[in-house]
């Protein structure tokens, strides 16, 4: 099963890396089979802040943008067309690798310096698009590393719990209350915050009945209404259905 590092660490507590975890845990309890990182992480991609617009001097469909980026402003050569003044946006610094291995340098574009790149979503990998750049909410922090905004990187531990274990080890708390028991510390976690808003309000419209308290301490239910249920053929009716009438 492949479990979220960070919220391992955040149910957890531990302050063991990835690496260290994963090792933690294949001496003590679990293989763990893969350790791998995803979600955006680069730390020469900034958010900058569009604050002047010009027409580039020597190109008709070329514009020098005048970006802040907190600490200090950049000019770079930008041809998308959706690009304005007042935008915020994801600037690849000099030395930046985008995917591909492509780094970025400062250059001379048409005789004008360029320090920097304004990206779009598919030269960062993050998304599809690559008509224009990626022009991000108005809210971004100027200065404040993209990855950091998007808060998509995490690392991703494929851990293989076996039969005996499912019972107990198959959940993210599961698995945070295995790692806190190795750890020789105390289990902390807050059940209550579970509670959904409806269930809360409406407490009467579910009803739970422990009849071996003793055996079973907490029982949690949830009501999920109003779902739409969308049903298709098996692989066999499907099969059958091609079938010509005399088969």
């Amino acid at each position: 099963m492949k479990f979220s590092y960070h919220w391992l660490q955040e149910l957890s507590q531990t302050k063991k890396s990835p690496a260290e975890l994963a090792e933690f845990l294949t001496l003590r309890a679990f293989e763990v089979e893969s350790v791998d990182p995803i979600g955006f992480r680069n730390d020469r991609v900034v958010i900058g802040d569009v604050i002047e617009l010009a027409p580039h001097p020597n190109a008709d469909r070329l514009r020098v943008a005048t970006v802040c980026i907190g600490i200090e402003t950049l000019s770079i050569v930008c041809g998308a067309h959706n690009i304005a003044q007042g935008q915020k946006v994801a600037v690849a610094l000099e030395g930046a690798v985008l995917p591909g291995n492509f780094i970025i340098e400062k250059t001379k574009i048409r005789n004008v310096e360029s320090c920097g790149m304004i990206c779009s979503q598919r030269e960062l990998d993050t998304g599809t698009d690559h008509e224009g750049i990626w022009v991000l909410p108005t809210n971004a922090e100027v200065g404040l590393l993209l990855e950091n905004f998007l808060n998509t990187a995490d690392v991703l531990l494929d851990i293989k719990v076996l039969p005996d274990r499912a019972h107990d080890c198959l959940s993210h708390v599961g698995m945070a209350r295995e790692i806190v028991a190795l750890e020789g510390r105390t289990f902390d976690y807050d059940y209550d915050g579970l509670l959904l808003p409806d269930i809360r309000k409406n407490p009467s419209s579910i009803r739970v009945a422990l009849d071996a308290e003793q055996r079973s301490m907490r029982y949690v239910v949830a009501l999920v209404r109003d779902c739409l249920l969308y049903t298709s053929p098996s692989p066999r009716d499907a099969t059958l259905s091609r079938m010509p009438s005399s088969a």
